[in-house]
């Protein structure tokens, strides 16, 4: 995995359409649905949807949801 450093967070969400959306509260994590936020956003892993289009699937820093994604 590589990490996103905060200056770059802006930058990749911008590029999945995703900025507006978590500057309102509007993103929540995959796993336990908390608004995510510059404090609380754990992981975010870039997947292929269904329909061939990335997208991003967040999780919070919560240790269960991080587990989640380790144990997966």
């Amino acid at each position: 995995m590589k990490a996103i450093i905060d200056e770059q967070l802006e930058e990749v969400l911008t590029k999945f359409g995703l900025w507006e959306d978590f500057c309102k509260g509007t993103i929540t994590c995959s796993k336990c649905k908390r608004v995510l936020d510059i404090n609380n956003l754990g992981v975010f892993i870039p997947q292929r949807g269904e329909d061939g289009n990335r997208r991003l699937i967040f999780y919070c820093n919560a240790p269960d949801c991080i587990n989640d994604i380790l144990n997966a």
